[in-house]
């Protein structure tokens, strides 16, 4: 596939904002010295010594290129220093060699050879060594004094556990465009990303090093004549994936302004795992360490010599990662056949390239979903399959529906994000099938993943350490010059065009793009019907956010590319850019204060951000209580809760809070069990508490067993079960201060998303009513508080604020019902939600709203719950407002199940159209004519095909809710042929939801 490229504008101030160019393929200036000239090479004066280099020349340029080989940029990470943060290096004497190519880090040594085999590449390798963090410099000789150039900063791919800077010759890139170039190397596999989840090994450690390696560059690279203000990071496959992760994590902001991501990009869901102790155990076992705590298994870790190490990493199944989210901008590529030959070797069956049948198909997308998504794998291949009928079609399909859904598709949707935050972006797709590989590979393989890379790094001319395996053709030179001009542009300029090239059109709402080969002619709309159909099914199965099922030595692969986490988070980042997760992890680790002790308990900072996500509790939490039942005939002045006296003795304290004693939760809970046992069974109310305190305590870590019961718990028809799990979570925040009201909103949200995701699948209706019940208990209590509301005490018992949540909630069952029918007004929806513009800010400005207009603000007494909201002005109802910040918001399969939802609920209050008596038929006309006109005009809608009246209003309300066009057209277009409208029907809302995202 091709790349896309993003640009940065320039801040007032001075700070250069970013250009990015992907492919799937720092800032403490030192003063510029021209290096010594002696009889031996260059020698070049760095921060922390000297380094000798040597002269090369590439072929058809007599241009010169300073090439300075094995600069260390970290201490090396053995001994105290194995699986922690990588330490600035330590000064050293003398004028250090940097003419030898310096050892690659620990990984096979054979898969070494059989890759460069497989790539027609012909060098030396040199040994395997844990001592690994050096970094290779080239740069034109030929420089002035007062120029600063441009940097190209290129990490290698290989999986994240092999590859090395000896495959790459980075001189001809410097000779030909003027240019200095950076080849780095940084831990792979184990030594690189194994995580206990905890301080004693956060893991990301190969991550960390690319950082490093850049805040080296930021310090260093004027020495060689770079500007450390226009650095270039970029990389193919996992070197891509890497380079997007490093745009997207806050440690590397500043240290590079534009990136290249080669054939990979962060959303590439297998580099993630929720519990990364579970790898670390395997390694354990495998090694024969003590695995009964992570500081036993990391402390013999450290003690196993390299021999150990690398044994384990060939018999451990996969290495596990985390990743980040943050923001920066890309420049994208991808190749027209990703998995069309060094890839499926890994994974497919013996003779795949023979051909193949369906059960071959099947057999190898169950290895990626082994618990078949929910009828996705067969979905898909029928995709795929439908027009292949001989063994070879069916392989061909096979190679383009692996590559779509695990690289290609990613990167569009990862460029689309890109842009719609306004960045300018490029993309590309490269389609020229190398001549080196005429005889090596079979016909049918196209150009394949990594292809372009050798044209990127000028490979037709290299004449140093590492050469090309067979002819290469003049018109394969004459790429050679327009892929390195291209690359070379955007490293200078942010866009990749210039003199004598072909134009490449910016990748913007047109979807242009480059078809790079022999000959470049511009494109348009890549694969968009295979993106529409992942983009639909996705909507309507239940696709996994990561996969921790992996085959052998296959990474990157395993994780579905279409996750719904990961992918949302990555289009949300522009909305809070601290607080993204790709998979619900942070690269480093666990997030919270770190203890430093000694450099081997040195933990990396957090990657995503330096505060934890929920911040530490200044308080200990009261031990969860459980609601007594709501008794609504109960009088008003009846005595109030245990939950209410507990919240008094708890605000009775200064300085920090009391709670009751552990015999009297204790009786309080047996009261409650005693009382409420006919409704909810004790035992499950013990796992929903266990639940809410975890969440509470800001642990996320559930697992899918913890999530599909309290699913079960929750969903279906257990809507007392759900009712009495929403009283007890609005206690828990009544009765806290250590709970503030947005991580209120959060916790709610994301039992409603559990509900949905997990158990339900595409049945709405539970998260609905888990959120509007929470939110309304919540409220129904808020609006009671004193004007000393920091308190957080209530002035009833919870009983009392809870009488009559029925009438409230009926009240806004009815407005909900409203929403539904063919409206064009905009009252019931500003009425149901307390007014778009309040809707749409957080909790912070709503207070400050308050503040600024009190007579908006909330009653000042308690009060029973108005039975319509239309009379209470300044009330904040937030379902759907907080449910807005969640991902899932951003998503069709999401959609699709609430208008599902609310057709369903449409068609329970009609009445079936069966045939009438004589007597029934006479009742009905007398039934019409005492009809009002409101009523006459549903009656006859009765035959009406629901979902047309529904859509126009469903679609509004989504634009009205801030959701994309695109979003809202996309779905339009999938509920248009689930209900059958005609072409009339469908331009008749196409246009209106034009009309609504112009106003």
């Amino acid at each position: 596939m091709g790349l896309y490229a993003l640009s940065i504008p320039r801040f007032p101030s001075g700070a250069a904002m970013m250009e990015v160019l992907l492919i799937l393929c720092l800032t403490i200036a030192s003063v510029w010295t021209a290096p010594t000239q002696t009889d031996s090479g260059p020698v070049i004066v760095l921060k922390h010594g000297s380094v000798r280099g040597k002269y090369v020349t590439v072929k058809g340029s007599d241009k010169i290129v300073e090439q300075y080989l094995s600069i260390p940029f970290a201490q090396p990470p053995v001994g105290p220093l194995r699986l922690a943060a990588p330490q600035p290096v330590e000064p050293w004497e003398g004028v250090r060699d940097g003419t030898q190519f310096s050892n690659v880090c620990l990984q096979d040594p054979d898969v070494i050879t059989t890759v460069s085999k497989t790539m027609a590449l012909n060098y030396t390798p040199t040994a395997v060594s844990e001592d690994c963090l050096y970094l290779n410099v080239y740069t034109p000789s030929q420089r002035s004094a007062s120029e600063k150039l441009p940097v190209m900063f290129w990490i290698h791919g290989g999986g994240l556990y092999i590859g090395g800077a000896i495959e790459y010759d980075g001189s001809v890139l410097a000779a030909y465009e003027n240019i200095v170039v950076v080849v780095i190397q940084y831990r792979l596999g184990i030594l690189g990303y194994l995580s206990t989840g905890d301080k004693y090994a956060q893991g990301n450690w190969g991550f960390l090093d690319q950082i490093a390696a850049l805040q080296w560059v930021k310090q260093n690279i004027e020495s060689f004549g770079g500007d450390p203000q226009s650095v270039t990071i970029a990389g193919e496959s996992a070197g891509a994936i890497s380079s997007s992760i490093l745009t997207l994590s806050p440690l590397a902001k500043g240290l590079f302004h534009q990136a290249i991501f080669q054939s990979g990009t962060a959303t590439l869901g297998a580099y993630s795992t929720k519990d990364p102790m579970a790898f670390a155990r395997i390694v354990a076992n495998i090694t024969g360490c003590d695995n009964s705590s992570s500081e036993l298994l990391v402390k013999c870790l450290r003690e196993k010599t390299e021999e150990e190490i690398l044994k384990a990493s060939k018999k451990a199944p996969g290495y596990p990662t985390t990743l980040v989210s943050y923001v920066f901008f890309f420049f994208f590529c991808v190749t027209n056949h990703e998995f069309g030959w060094i890839l499926p070797r890994t994974f497919a069956p013996a003779g795949w390239d023979k051909g193949m049948n369906r059960d071959a198909v099947t057999s190898v997308i169950n290895q990626f979903f082994p618990n078949g998504v929910s009828g996705a794998n067969e979905l898909i291949i029928d995709e795929y399959l439908k027009h292949a009928q001989s063994p070879e079609a069916i392989r061909d399909e096979f190679t383009q529906m692996i590559g779509d859904s695990f690289m290609v598709l990613p990167v569009l949707k990862v460029a689309d994000y890109h842009r719609d935050a306004g960045a300018n972006v490029y993309l590309y797709e490269f389609q020229h099938r190398p001549n080196v590989f005429k005889d090596s590979r079979p016909s049918f393989v196209k150009a394949d993943h990594a292809d372009d890379v050798s044209f990127v790094f000028g490979a037709c001319f290299w004449n140093g350490h590492i050469t090309v395996i067979g002819t290469i053709t003049e018109e394969e030179n004459q790429l050679c010059k327009t892929i390195m001009g291209y690359w070379a542009n955007f490293v200078r300029t942010g866009s990749p065009n210039g003199p004598g090239l072909v134009n490449w059109p910016l990748y913007d709402t047109s979807k242009k793009y480059l078809e790079l080969g022999l000959n470049q002619t511009e494109g348009q709309g890549l694969k968009q019907d295979k993106l529409h159909f992942f983009n639909s099914a996705r909507a309507s199965r239940d696709f996994p956010a990561s996969s921790d099922s992996r085959p052998p030595k296959l990474i990157g692969l395993t994780a579905h590319a279409c996750a719904l986490t990961t992918e949302s988070n990555v289009g949300r980042y522009r909305e809070d850019e601290t607080r993204l997760h790709l998979n619900s992890r942070l690269l480093g680790g666990e997030p919270g204060r770190r203890e430093v002790t000694a450099p081997s308990d040195v933990g990396p900072p957090d990657l995503l951000s330096a505060e934890p996500l929920i911040p530490e509790s200044v308080c200990e939490l009261p031990k969860p209580m459980a609601p007594r039942p709501v008794e609504y005939g109960r009088e008003e002045g009846a005595e109030d809760s245990d939950a209410t006296e507990s919240a008094d003795s708890e605000n009775e304290a200064t300085d920090s809070p009391s709670h009751t004693s552990n015999s009297r939760r204790s009786s309080s809970s047996s009261n409650h069990s005693a009382e409420d046992s006919d409704v909810v069974e004790r035992r499950e109310r013990e796992f929903m508490k266990a639940y809410v305190e975890k969440l509470f305590h800001g642990r996320e870590d559930f697992d899918q067993e913890e999530k599909a019961r309290f699913g079960e718990l929750c969903s279906g028809e257990n809507g007392k079960a759900r009712e009495w799990f929403a009283k007890y979570i609005s206690v828990q925040r009544c009765n806290s201060k250590c709970v503030s009201e947005q991580t209120f909103y959060r916790l709610v949200q994301s039992f409603a998303v559990v509900l949905f995701e997990c158990h339900q699948m595409d049945d709405y209706s539970p998260a609905k009513h888990l959120m509007t019940m929470c939110f309304t208990y919540y409220y129904i209590g808020k609006i009671q508080l004193s004007p000393t509301e920091l308190l957080e005490k209530p002035s009833a018992g919870f009983d009392s604020y809870l009488r009559g949540s029925k009438v409230w909630l009926s009240g806004k069952k009815d407005i909900a019902e409203k929403l539904l029918k063919n409206t064009t007004t905009k009252t019931d929806m500003k009425s149901f939600f307390g007014g778009l513009e309040s809707k749409l800010r957080g909790p912070a400005a709503r207070k400050n709203e308050e503040t600024e207009s009190p007579t908006e603000g909330k009653p000042k007494a308690p009060a029973s719950p108005p039975a319509s909201p239309d009379k209470k002005k300044g009330e904040k109802i937030y379902l759907y407002t907080h449910l807005k910040q969640q991902p899932i918001w951003h998503t069709l399969r999401f959609w699709n199940a609430a208008f599902f939802d609310a057709v369903h609920c449409e068609r329970n209050k009609r009445s079936p159209t069966t045939r009438r008596t004589a007597e029934e038929e006479k009742d009905e006309r007398e039934k019409w004519c005492h009809m009002t006109q409101e009523e006459k005009d549903d009656s006859s809608r009765i035959e009406e095909n629901i979902t047309f009246g529904q859509l126009g209003t469903f679609t509004y309300n989504m634009l009205a809710f801030g959701l994309s066009k695109k979003l809202c057209n996309d779905f339009l277009k999938k509920q248009a042929i689930i209900g059958n409208l005609n072409e009339e029907q469908y331009k008749l809302l196409s246009e209106h939801i034009e009309q609504m995202a112009v106003e």
